[in-house]
C-alpha cells in the first residue's frame, strides 16, 4: 500500500509538475527525460522519496468508498504536495484499469491541441514509469484534429 500511494504521489510530480511533452534532449532512449527536477520537485531520489513520505504521514483524510476520479492541484510540490498526497491517498487501496494524470503545457502558448506523448515512458527521479502508448493512439485516431500525438518542439 505504501508503494502504491508512492507511486501515485510519484505521477502527480512528474505529470503534472513538468512540461508537457517536451522532447528529449541528447537521449537515444524513448523514455522522456525529466524536464524540471530540481526546479519544482527534488532532484535526489532520496530527497523526493523523504517528501512524499512525509506527506503521507501528515495525511488529511476523507473515506470515500471508491472515488472515479480525484482532482488534484497542479504547482511545485512545496506548494500542492499535502493536498496531492491526500487525494492519492483516497484511491490507494483501490484497483483501476486505467489511470489518467493531466498536466499543463507551460512551453508553447499558441498550441491549441491536447498533447500526447509517443514515447514509451517517462524518466523521474525514482526510476522510469511506463505510459500508455496503446491509449493515446486509440484516442488519437478518433480525435486527431483535436490531438497531437508527437514530441512538441518550441
Amino acid at each position: 500500500m505504501k508503494i502504491l500511494g508512492l507511486n501515485l504521489a510519484l505521477l502527480v510530480i512528474v505529470f503534472c509538475f513538468a512540461t508537457a511533452c517536451q522532447a528529449n534532449k541528447g537521449s537515444d532512449t524513448d523514455v522522456r527525460e525529466p524536464a524540471v527536477a530540481g526546479k519544482f520537485y527534488p532532484e535526489s531520489a532520496a530527497k523526493l522519496r523523504g517528501a512524499i513520505e512525509n506527506f503521507f504521514r501528515m495525511l488529511c483524510l476523507l473515506k470515500l468508498k471508491k472515488p472515479v476520479a480525484i482532482i488534484v492541484p497542479h504547482a511545485g510540490y512545496i506548494f500542492s504536495g499535502q493536498i496531492c498526497a491526500d487525494g492519492f491517498k483516497q484511491v490507494s487501496n483501490q484497483k483501476y484499469d486505467v489511470i489518467v494524470v493531466l498536466g499543463t503545457n507551460h512551453t508553447s502558448s499558441d498550441f491549441q491541441k491536447i498533447s500526447l506523448y509517443p514515447g514509451d515512458g517517462f524518466r523521474t527521479p525514482l526510476g522510469n514509469r511506463a505510459g500508455g502508448k496503446e491509449y493515446y493512439l486509440f484516442a488519437y485516431k478518433r480525435r486527431p484534429d483535436r490531438l497531437h500525438f508527437g514530441k512538441i518542439t518550441s
